[in-house]
């Protein structure tokens, strides 16, 4: 546990509504995007500028590798420190190409998808990490960050915190009163060079500029309030999405062409990532027969419109037989009465004088 000597306090700062990029959607939110940077040569980065550098490739120190991708929060290790609170293993999770099984004093749960087995104290990384935070409510909040060696803090490009130099575990803290509510975009950058390695992100709600964490409340910023903003990128090899997969699937960590139907054109639905024409109705069923199938079933055309011969002199009354239309009827007794009536006719012949 980092004591009290390693406390830093610090002036409240004002952060003004127009910080904030959006409201705080409804729905949690699933993380923050990274990037970590494996350094070629031990001992490097030496500083926090160094290790900016190496992100932006600059540096002519050379990177080993990369690792890009969505973290559900922030509180990272090597193995060789506990967290802020004194925690390890399930609280504390690898860092990235870590190797849980060399050179470890304190065990960290390795997240699904992390790469494991060339980072340990004898290697430097960078870790970026980029998004929106949610303040949920206005007021003032107290945010501390546990670290070994240098960090830097900004909300929307406005230096909140740093530390530029290496150091043993200890914890810095800001005061930040919060103006209004929202989601305000936020880049922490860390660094370790040798040794021990730790970062971690905590908040409480008040002003606590000194004293134990626990004993404020502190917590580790929750998933539920951090949401990637595409500002990273966004496949595990660091390749930003472009056309004709514009759209980066955080949860895996994979360009698409859609997230939803929304992203597609009228006619066509989001379906594992792609546009695509919704599947056309099956053929064999009943209801796609179409209306000449259930006006030949009526009448019997289906079979060639034979039927089933009726009884002689009657209606084809038989199953399939077709229904004597009603113009044959009204021809029939208009026949009746022709016949009939030329029947009297050759009567009154024959009986008149």
């Amino acid at each position: 546990m980092v004591t009290a000597a390693g406390l830093a306090g610090a002036q409240p700062m004002d952060i003004p509504a127009e910080l904030a990029e959006a409201r705080v959607p409804a729905a949690p939110g699933t993380g923050a995007q990274a990037m970590f940077v494996l350094g070629f040569f031990r001992g490097a980065p030496y500083n926090l500028g160094h290790a900016r550098d190496i992100l932006a490739g600059t540096a002519f120190t050379p990177a080993f590798d990369a690792w890009c991708g969505t973290l559900p929060q922030v509180d990272f290790t090597n193995g060789t420190t506990v967290d802020s609170l004194g925690r390890s293993a399930p609280s504390t999770m690898c860092l990235p190409f870590h190797d849980p099984l060399v050179e470890q004093m304190h065990p960290c749960r390795p997240l699904p998808g992390l790469p494991t087995g060339t980072y340990s104290t004898n290697g430097g990384a960078v870790l970026r990490l980029r998004g929106w935070f949610a303040v949920r409510a206005p007021g003032a909040y107290t945010f501390a960050w546990g670290h070994d060696d240098g960090m830097a803090f900004d909300i929307a490009n406005v230096p909140v915190f740093s530390y530029l130099d290496g150091t043993a575990p200890r914890v810095d803290r800001r005061v930040l009163r919060f103006a209004a509510a929202g989601l305000y975009p936020f880049q922490l950058d860390w660094f370790d060079s040798i040794g021990g390695a730790l970062i971690d992100w905590y908040v409480a709600e008040g002003e606590h500029p000194e004293g134990e964490l626990a004993a404020a409340g502190f917590r580790l910023v929750p998933t539920a309030d951090l949401y990637p903003s595409g500002a990273l990128p966004c496949t595990p090899d660091c390749r930003r999405c472009a056309l004709p997969t514009p759209r980066c699937d955080y949860a895996a960590s994979r360009c698409v062409a859609c997230l939803d139907d929304r992203d597609c054109a009228r006619g066509t639905r989001c379906t594992d990532g792609a546009c695509a024409a919704p599947p056309a109705p099956d053929a064999g069923a009943p209801t796609d027969a179409g209306p000449r199938a259930d006006a030949e079933a009526l009448d019997g055309s289906a079979d060639g419109g034979a039927g089933a011969a009726g009884p002689g002199g009657g209606c084809g009354c038989a199953a399939g037989a077709k229904t004597p239309a009603p113009g044959g009827a009204l021809a029939a007794m208009l026949g009746l009465s022709l016949a009939r009536y030329r029947r009297l006719r050759r009567r009154e012949r024959t009986t008149s004088p």
